[in-house]
């Protein structure tokens, strides 16, 4: 899933984003180690167990240059608001970070600019509102191969011991070694052939068994998940490009009943339209159809998903509109999702995928469609975040159509068609 506040672009679950679960924050010029963990201990039944926690720290970022020099590009010896943004967004690497707090708490005499000693704690300003956005995650201890994700619709889900066992398996399988590396700059727009839809007993149960948690990252300080949806019984299944594009530093797909299958290639992949169609190894998976026509405006769907590692979470909603955005058509939907939902798949009332989740957007606009700023004064007065963002936003929650998904398979519906009522 990907964010974007006024033009700032985060895509949650990716190798930029989503690896925010677990990942080094690459801040400013503190130095610290990057991820201290507690190492496991012998333990009794009456004793808790133990987790091994992943801790978030800043180290130093030895690329940029630092410094109230650096920030002071106009050399006024004062820091606008929009020098301050446009300094911390490369050093913090794509984190959805509060720009208009940081420099409202930094700017101490409140005359809305930033002297070099107003400037000097950014660092402990930083670190706090990190640490409060992304506190440490707690694995616990691996419940072992073959733990089930989601055991059926009335059986609890152990989210702790799920996140669990995706990390290890994960671990486990990246470890191996890959010596095939895969160009993504040659996969194709569209596989050849068509895509041969096979029906199926429908229902939410089969939609859910046929959603996986995709995951990815050797270490600790790669290690991301999100999801994906299988839409046939040899292993098609269709994803988030943002997640697919990490297949070369390992990836693979843990079933709902707990069977990891590896990703053995991309089959067809957009990366603007951020959809991709890969293959899983094995046979005879779960699997729902994809839709043959798209849920008109106010349609009724459904979502599976696993945002904020709340593994296989039931939403219902509609369908809002049918935006485009940088000429690539997108679904607005009204289903609440956040990291960890990338991929995940949204049904219609039938329970064939009409589109996966990607993206969230607050407060842009028009500017998502990718319109340039008339002036350079205007791109600078976006830079500075308006207060009004401070207090309530509109939230835009855009998910991959289908029209996307079939693409990825040659198939261009007629304009006539083109949002046709199922």
């Amino acid at each position: 899933m990907r964010q974007s506040i006024n033009g700032h672009s985060l895509r949650c679950d990716s190798r930029k984003a989503m690896r925010i679960l677990c990942e080094t924050f690459l801040l400013l010029s503190c130095s610290s180690a990057f991820c201290q963990t507690n190492q496991p201990t012998q333990f009794s039944v009456s004793q808790p167990a133990p987790t091994r926690k992943i801790v978030r720290n800043t180290v130093q970022d030895s690329v940029l240059p630092i410094g109230f020099g650096v920030a002071d590009e106009d050399g006024d010896k004062a820091i606008s608001r929009g020098e301050l943004r446009k300094y911390l967004k490369p050093r913090l690497k794509g984190l959805d970070v509060p720009y208009a707090k940081i420099f409202s708490e930094l700017d101490t005499d409140g005359d809305d600019e930033l002297t070099e000693q107003e400037f000097e704690p950014r660092n402990e300003i930083i670190q706090k509102f990190v640490e409060e956005l992304y506190p440490p995650i707690e694995i616990a201890p691996d419940p072992g191969p073959g733990y089930k994700l989601f055991a059926g619709l009335d059986r609890p889900i152990n989210d702790s011991l799920a996140y669990s066992a995706i990390y290890h398996r994960t671990l486990e399988a990246t470890k191996k070694p890959n010596n095939s590396q895969i160009d993504l700059e040659s996969i194709p727009l569209s596989a050849t052939g068509s895509y041969r839809r096979i029906l199926t007993a429908s229902g939410l149960e089969r939609a859910c068994t046929a959603t996986v948690v995709v995951a990815g990252g050797k270490s600790d300080e790669d290690f991301f998940s999100g999801g994906g949806v299988i839409i046939s019984p040899d292993g098609l299944m269709l994803t988030n490009y943002h997640i697919a594009e990490s297949i070369n530093d390992g990836l693979i797909a843990i079933l709902a009943d707990g069977r990891v299958a590896n990703i053995e290639r991309i089959i067809a992949a957009n990366p603007n339209a951020d959809v991709a169609l890969v293959k899983l190894a094995g046979q005879n998976l779960p699997y729902v159809p994809v839709a043959t026509a798209r849920p008109s405006m106010a349609s009724t769907i459904n979502m599976v998903h696993h945002s904020e590692n709340r593994f296989y979470t039931f939403d219902q909603g509609y369908v809002k509109r049918y935006p485009l955005l940088q000429g690539d058509p997108w679904m607005e939907v009204s289903m609440p999702f956040a990291p960890g939902g990338s991929g995940c798949g949204i049904f219609n009332d039938r329970y064939e995928l009409v589109g996966l989740v990607c993206f969230i957007s607050m407060g842009d606009g028009p500017s998502l469609a990718g319109e340039p700023p008339a002036s350079e004064e205007d791109q600078e007065s976006q830079d500075e975040e308006p207060a009004y963002l401070e207090m309530s936003s509109l939230v835009v929650r855009l998910a991959v159509p289908l029209q996307s998904i079939q693409a990825l398979w040659g198939q261009q519906p007629s304009a006539p068609a083109l949002f046709p009522t199922p």
